[in-house]
C-alpha cells in the first residue's frame, strides 16, 4: 500500500470542524472529522504509522526473492517503493539517474552476483566527476541494503579535494536579480533572497502559506525538503515591503525560468547560481543576526529559518565570515526601485 499524504483541514460551520484527509485514489478523498484539532492530529499520526507499517511489510515481503532477480528488476522495485514511501520527486529522480544505468551496465545479472571490482569499474569512470562517483557508490550501497544483501566495501580511497565555497550574490547582484525579474515572479524571487526558501519549495507555495498580516511564512511538510513543516518568522522588513506590492496567486509560484536566466547572463554578465538566493540569504543573515548582546556567536535563528535543525556546524563552516555586518545591512535594505 502506498504511503498517503494526510492533511489536516478545517471546515467552518461544522459541529466537528477539524478533519484529516487523504486520497484513497487520485480522485477519491477520504475524510474523517473531529471536534478539536488535537484529535485530528492524533488520528493523522495514527494513520501515518499504519501506512508506514504496511509499506515496510510490503517491502520486506518483496525483498525475499530479490536476490535472484536481475539488477534492473531490483532497481525498478526500489524506485516504486521509494514513491510509495513518499520520497520527494527530486530524490526519486536522483535514484533513477544513478540506479538505472547500473541495470543497463549489467544486463541479466543478479545484484548478489556483482563483485567489488565490477562495481568499481562501473563507478570510477574517468569521465565522471568525483562527486558523481561518490554519489553513485553511496546509492549502490543503498540498493544492496534495500534487499538485505550485505553492501560491498570499497577497496580504494577517494582523492582528497578541497570543499567548495558556497556561491552567493553581492548586494548589487541581488538588487539586479530583483529588478530584472519578470513582474509575475518578483515576489517569488524575494522569498528566495530574503527568506532563504529553497527554489523547489517556493514553486509549491501558495498565498495560504504566506501570512502578510502577522508576517509569518509556513512551509508545509508536503512542501519542505525534509518533509518536516517549518514556520518562518522574524524575517527582514524589506521582504514584507516587497510582498505587500503583489497579490500572490492561489496557484503555486513559479520562481525561475530559462528566459530569466538568459537575460541575466546577457545583460549583466553573470550566470545563474543554483539556489543562489538561499545561499545569499544564509551568508548575510549569519552576519546580520549572528551575534547576541554579549557578542557570542549564535546561529540558531538562521538555522530555524533555513530548516537546519541539527546543522549549526554546517552553517558555521559554510556561511560564517563570508559577509560583513555592513554588507548584511546593505543586503537587507534592498527593495523595489520606484
Amino acid at each position: 500500500m502506498k504511503l498517503k499524504t494526510i492533511k489536516i483541514i478545517h471546515k467552518r460551520g461544522r459541529k466537528s470542524p477539524w478533519g484529516a484527509r487523504y486520497y484513497a485514489t487520485p480522485t477519491k478523498p477520504v475524510v474523517r472529522f473531529f471536534e478539536t484539532k488535537a484529535e485530528a492530529e492524533a488520528y493523522r499520526h495514527e494513520l501515518l504509522e499504519t501506512f508506514r507499517r504496511q509499506a515496510i511489510e510490503a517491502l520486506q515481503q518483496a525483498s525475499v526473492p530479490a536476490q535472484g532477480h536481475t539488477v534492473a528488476d531490483v532497481v525498478e522495485r526500489f524506485i516504486e517503493d521509494a514513491k510509495a514511501r513518499g520520497l520527494r520527486p527530486a530524490s526519486i529522480s536522483g535514484y533513477k539517474s544513478h540506479m538505472r544505468p547500473l541495470g543497463r551496465y549489467f544486463p541479466g545479472r543478479t545484484l548478489g552476483s556483482l563483485t567489488v571490482p565490477e562495481l568499481e569499474a562501473f563507478t570510477r569512470r574517468p569521465n565522471w566527476a568525483l562527486t558523481t562517483q561518490k554519489t553513485t557508490w553511496r546509492i549502490i550501497r543503498i540498493l544492496f541494503n534495500s534487499v538485505d544483501i550485505t553492501p560491498p566495501k570499497k577497496t580504494w580511497d577517494w582523492p582528497v579535494t578541497d570543499e567548495d565555497e558556497p556561491e552567493f550574490l553581492t548586494p548589487a547582484q541581488a538588487q539586479l536579480y530583483l529588478d530584472n525579474a519578470p513582474e509575475r515572479i518578483k515576489a517569488a524571487v524575494a522569498l528566495g533572497l530574503f527568506a532563504g526558501i529553497r527554489q523547489a519549495e517556493i514553486e509549491k507555495l501558495t498565498e495560504a502559506n504566506i501570512n502578510r498580516i502577522d508576517k509569518i511564512i509556513r512551509i508545509p511538510a508536503s512542501v519542505a525538503k525534509k518533509r518536516r513543516a517549518r514556520v518562518l518568522d522574524n524575517l527582514p522588513q524589506n521582504l514584507w515591503d516587497i510582498l505587500s506590492t503583489w497579490e500572490l496567486n492561489a496557484s503555486p509560484l513559479r520562481f525561475v525560468h530559462e528566459a530569466y536566466r538568459r537575460d541575466l547572463r546577457a545583460i549583466h554578465h553573470f550566470n545563474w547560481i543554483s539556489n543562489g538566493p538561499r545561499h545569499s540569504f544564509a551568508s548575510f543573515h549569519v552576519a546580520w543576526k549572528g551575534y547576541d548582546g554579549q557578542r557570542h556567536f549564535n546561529l540558531c535563528e538562521t538555522a530555524d529559518i533555513l530548516g537546519h535543525i541539527n546543522g549549526l556546524d554546517l552553517l558555521n563552516r559554510h556561511y560564517r565570515g563570508l559577509a560583513s555586518s555592513a554588507q548584511a545591512d546593505e543586503y537587507f535594505k534592498i527593495g523595489l526601485k520606484v
